[in-house]
């Protein structure tokens, strides 16, 4: 799925990963980095795509864009 994506040529200049090594509420992130991320960055070799790991936080995807507006996703785990 994510090898189709091409993230070159549009508007989005970097997307930034935060997720916690250990919290139930990172776990699908986790599965994405797991399963996803290498077919992605093989797709988009030269496109910014930062992973930051943090103890404790609240899962969240920040785009940044050519304008410099930075969007941002929280990912919350509903049970």
């Amino acid at each position: 799925m994510a090898s189709a994506i091409r993230l070159a040529g549009s508007h989005l200049r970097e997307l930034r990963i935060h997720l916690c090594q250990k919290s139930s509420a990172s776990a699908g992130v986790r599965a994405f980095i797991e399963n996803d991320y290498v077919s992605l960055k093989k797709a988009n070799p030269q496109f910014p795509i930062l992973i930051r790991e943090c103890s404790g936080i609240v899962p969240r995807v920040f785009a940044r864009y050519s304008n410099n507006f930075i969007a941002f996703i929280i990912f919350y785990l509903l049970i």
